[in-house]
């Protein structure tokens, strides 16, 4: 799908991996599966549902101080899912940590953070009210 912009064809969301390595291992166990380009020890992506690609790298050493020091922002990775118990616990499994359940409009969530402090929304969406059947 493209964009509005001639050029544009892909959406990348990509996190420095300020340890070298661990954040690849931590969203691999999360999501379940190895990531789809990978050279070990540099880069991973991994192609979520929707066609969204989430890439993680280990910056040179040269620009490790472009991420150092960086404080929470105002950007979340956020993951819809249909157990929001069991993402949970696989969230945890991975090495994430969560706050607690929270009741919103749109359903039930909680913030996370994953091991090196970038914020992850977990969320299991409303369930649609089936239609009141006839009586008669």
């Amino acid at each position: 799908m493209a964009l509005g912009w001639d050029g544009c064809d892909r959406a990348v969301v990509a996190i420095a991996d300020r340890a070298g390595g661990d954040l690849l291992a931590f969203y691999g166990g999360l999501l379940g599966t190895e990531p789809q380009r990978y050279q070990p020890g540099r880069y991973g992506e991994f192609t979520l549902p929707g066609g969204l690609v989430l890439a993680i790298f280990v910056p040179k050493p040269s620009a490790v101080p472009d991420f150092q020091g960086m404080g929470p922002g105002g950007m979340s990775l956020c993951l819809q899912v249909t157990d929001l118990q069991g993402a949970i616990a696989r969230f945890e499994a991975a090495g994430g940590s969560v706050g607690p359940i929270q009741t919103a409009s749109h359903g039930q969530e909680v913030y996370g953070l994953d091991p090196q402090g970038n914020r992850v929304i977990l969320y299991q969406p409303k369930r649609p009210q089936s239609p009141p059947q006839p009586q008669g």
